[in-house]
Protein backbone atom coordinates (compact mmCIF):
# COMPACT_ATOMS: atom_id res chain seq x y z
CA UNK A 1 0.00 0.00 0.00
CA UNK A 2 1.33 3.56 -0.99
CA UNK A 3 -1.29 5.88 0.16
CA UNK A 4 -0.16 8.93 2.32
CA UNK A 5 -2.09 8.10 5.37
CA UNK A 6 -0.45 4.53 5.35
CA UNK A 7 2.60 5.64 5.25
CA UNK A 8 2.33 8.62 7.75
CA UNK A 9 0.54 5.57 10.13
CA UNK A 10 3.41 3.24 9.79
CA UNK A 11 5.82 6.43 10.62
CA UNK A 12 3.49 7.60 13.71
CA UNK A 13 3.67 3.63 14.77
CA UNK A 14 7.55 3.55 14.35
CA UNK A 15 8.39 6.69 16.23
CA UNK A 16 6.69 5.21 18.78
CA UNK A 17 8.19 1.78 19.01
CA UNK A 18 11.59 3.79 18.93
CA UNK A 19 10.82 5.85 21.51
CA UNK A 20 10.08 2.32 23.49
CA UNK A 21 13.70 0.71 22.80
CA UNK A 22 17.17 0.58 24.68
CA UNK A 23 19.95 2.27 22.15
CA UNK A 24 21.56 -0.74 21.56
CA UNK A 25 18.42 -1.71 19.63
CA UNK A 26 18.92 -3.36 15.57
CA UNK A 27 15.94 -4.95 14.90
CA UNK A 28 12.33 -4.50 16.31
CA UNK A 29 9.09 -6.87 15.76
CA UNK A 30 5.56 -5.30 17.63
CA UNK A 31 2.73 -7.76 17.41
CA UNK A 32 -0.61 -6.27 17.82
CA UNK A 33 -4.03 -8.52 18.09
CA UNK A 34 -7.29 -7.35 18.73
CA UNK A 35 -8.81 -10.04 20.67
CA UNK A 36 -12.17 -7.85 20.89
CA UNK A 37 -13.61 -4.19 19.70
CA UNK A 38 -12.27 -2.20 23.07
CA UNK A 39 -8.94 -4.88 23.82
CA UNK A 40 -5.32 -4.21 22.16
CA UNK A 41 -2.71 -7.07 22.81
CA UNK A 42 0.54 -5.78 22.32
CA UNK A 43 4.19 -7.50 21.85
CA UNK A 44 7.09 -5.72 21.56
CA UNK A 45 10.74 -7.12 21.41
CA UNK A 46 14.07 -6.23 20.13
CA UNK A 47 17.37 -7.94 19.12
CA UNK A 48 20.64 -6.27 19.47
CA UNK A 49 23.82 -6.41 17.30
CA UNK A 50 25.37 -8.67 19.97
CA UNK A 51 22.02 -10.92 20.30
CA UNK A 52 19.76 -10.82 17.87
CA UNK A 53 17.11 -13.05 19.35
CA UNK A 54 14.59 -10.84 20.31
CA UNK A 55 14.26 -9.51 24.11
CA UNK A 56 10.91 -8.59 25.40
CA UNK A 57 11.05 -4.43 25.67
CA UNK A 58 8.80 -2.59 28.55
CA UNK A 59 6.28 -0.44 26.48
CA UNK A 60 6.10 2.90 29.29
CA UNK A 61 2.79 3.72 31.34
CA UNK A 62 2.96 6.99 29.43
CA UNK A 63 3.72 5.35 25.43
CA UNK A 64 0.55 2.66 25.74
CA UNK A 65 -2.33 4.71 24.94
CA UNK A 66 -0.60 6.17 21.86
CA UNK A 67 0.95 2.62 20.62
CA UNK A 68 -2.58 1.77 21.02
CA UNK A 69 -3.85 4.35 18.77
CA UNK A 70 -1.37 4.03 16.09
CA UNK A 71 -2.01 0.37 15.91
CA UNK A 72 -5.39 0.92 15.65
CA UNK A 73 -5.27 3.48 13.16
CA UNK A 74 -2.63 1.24 11.06
CA UNK A 75 -5.17 -1.23 11.54
CA UNK A 76 -7.88 0.96 9.95
CA UNK A 77 -5.63 1.86 7.28
CA UNK A 78 -4.57 -2.32 6.26
CA UNK A 79 -8.71 -2.44 6.60
CA UNK A 80 -9.21 -0.02 4.07
CA UNK A 81 -6.17 -1.70 2.17
CA UNK A 82 -8.05 -4.99 1.13
CA UNK A 83 -7.87 -6.73 4.71
CA UNK A 84 -11.53 -6.60 6.17
CA UNK A 85 -10.65 -9.32 8.48
CA UNK A 86 -7.28 -8.18 10.03
CA UNK A 87 -7.43 -9.38 13.58
CA UNK A 88 -4.03 -8.04 14.12
CA UNK A 89 -0.74 -7.54 12.90
CA UNK A 90 3.51 -7.91 13.03
CA UNK A 91 4.99 -4.58 12.39
CA UNK A 92 8.74 -5.16 11.63
CA UNK A 93 11.63 -2.48 12.12
CA UNK A 94 15.23 -2.13 11.39
CA UNK A 95 17.45 0.10 12.63
CA UNK A 96 18.20 1.09 8.35
CA UNK A 97 15.26 1.94 8.48
CA UNK A 98 13.48 -0.49 6.78
CA UNK A 99 10.36 -1.73 8.03
CA UNK A 100 6.97 -4.38 6.97
CA UNK A 101 3.55 -5.12 7.75
CA UNK A 102 2.38 -8.41 8.00
CA UNK A 103 -1.47 -8.62 8.52
CA UNK A 104 -3.23 -11.82 10.60
CA UNK A 105 -6.20 -13.13 9.96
Amino acid sequence: MSSPQYRQRIQSLADLVIATLPPSWRTATLRVSFPSEVRVDLQLGYGTSSDPTDTSADVPLALVRDLVGAARALRTELERGGNPACSGFVFHLGRDGKSSVDAEY
